[in-house]
């Protein structure tokens, strides 16, 4: 995974944290459906983005050969994303 990808990823989770700071913070405030969909969308993005991040570092882990214990989520996932159209596997070069 490009060093610059994970970085971007990273800088993104950061911001979207803070708007759901943001959102909670407004929401208690002025309560409009604009502060709620701030609320939401930062949460539902940081969640998105975090899970991104563990499926990255789990599978380096397993890369390494230092992984401890197996996700069955990630692997499904995994498993799902290296099927191709017609139902066979992708060869795995390295």
């Amino acid at each position: 995974m490009p060093w610059a990808l994970k970085m971007s990823v990273f800088v993104l989770s950061i911001m979207s944290l803070s708007w759901f700071f943001a959102g909670g913070r407004q929401v208690h405030e002025t309560n409009t459906p604009g502060d709620w969909a701030l609320l939401v969308g930062g949460t539902l993005l940081t969640c998105a983005l975090i899970f991104l991040q563990a499926y990255w570092i789990y599978f380096e882990e397993k890369a390494k050969g230092t992984l401890r214990k197996q996700i069955a989520l990630f692997e499904q996932i995994n498993q799902r994303l290296n099927k191709r159209p017609n139902g066979s596997d992708l060869e795995r070069v390295g």
